[in-house]
């Protein structure tokens, strides 16, 4: 791996390009660590079999999620030091994470549940096509994998997430006055 190589300039360039747009401090200061940490994983990314048209949102997609993952551990390391107070009682415990759903708040670990048990109800396609369009693979490399055309794919997935969205309210509704919080 050459750094003269175009794959190698572009990520860089276009890595750098991203995180400019952050204007924390931290991020201020991490951006050379973060540049090159994405432009090695989008180097990565660029020799398996990708879409090559879909290189830019790659390299944006990395880089955020590198950025994220670095913040979240600087974080917990800060809180771990005693540095940062957290955000809940003294009793040592993280916070509980919650989502909103229907107007309810439940715990994160019920809202999985619920959204486990929905994704069983779906047939098998629309399962697949979403898992793996949240694993990252765009609509045309759906298209390749799947042999659907990629309006067919954009509908399902559509279709699949509203029917998720909805059959989770109804089992939230469902579950009435039981006290989820």
């Amino acid at each position: 791996m050459a750094e003269g190589e175009p794959t190698w300039g572009t990520a860089a360039k276009q890595a750098t390009r991203f995180l400019r747009r952050y204007h924390d401090p931290w991020t201020r200061q991490q951006r050379d660590d973060l540049v090159q940490e994405a432009t090695i994983a989008a180097w990565r990314w660029s020799g398996r079999a990708h879409d090559p048209r879909r290189f830019w949102a790659a390299v944006r997609t990395i880089a955020g999620r590198l950025r994220a993952r670095h913040r979240f551990l600087e974080r917990r390391r800060l809180r771990a030091q005693g540095v940062v107070a957290r955000d809940e009682a003294d009793d040592g415990r993280e916070p509980e994470r919650t989502i909103v759903i229907g107007g309810v708040r439940l715990p994160m670990a019920t809202a999985t549940a619920l959204l486990g048990a929905a994704m069983q109800r779906l047939p098998e396609i629309d399962r697949e096509l979403l898992r793996a369009f949240h694993e990252g693979f765009c609509c045309a490399e759906l298209e390749l994998r799947f042999g659907l055309s990629e309006p067919c794919i954009k509908t399902r997935i559509h279709r699949a997430r509203r029917r998720l969205e909805k059959d989770i309210e109804a089992s939230v509704r469902k579950a009435g006055d039981l006290d989820v919080t």
